[in-house]
């Protein structure tokens, strides 16, 4: 179940980035309530994948032939910006990140110590 929930979590975060194309039939993209539906619901707590499943499918299902993409915590951080306090992203603390909220709270902290 880990692994259906990451790869949905992987291919959202890389649609919400137009790093790959949304379909016209895409029921995620293309029904008002269903983006902010997504958001709360992949903000609670039982609802955390372990930050290393998700990464693993991230970098297992990069296309070979596709120019650099964002890291996927850049492409999580992008996803949750106006739900995140308006802030803008910040990755760039070398912290380990356990879960998405883990990774919301580090950026969070980064943009407030300014590191």
């Amino acid at each position: 179940m880990m692994v259906v929930d990451g790869c949905f979590i992987v291919e959202l975060f890389r649609k919400a980035a137009d790093e790959v194309p949304i379909g016209a039939d895409d029921p995620v993209f293309n029904t008002t309530w269903m983006r902010s539906t997504l958001n709360k619901d992949l903000f609670l707590l039982e609802n955390q994948l372990p930050w290393k499943v998700v990464d693993c499918l991230f970098h297992c299902t990069k296309e070979k032939d596709k120019p650099k993409s964002n890291p996927q915590i850049l492409l999580a951080l992008k996803f949750f910006e106006i739900d995140a306090f308006n802030q803008d992203p910040h990755a760039n603390r070398l912290l380990e990140t356990k879960h998405l909220l883990d990774g919301i709270r580090n950026s969070l902290l980064a943009s407030v110590l300014g590191s």
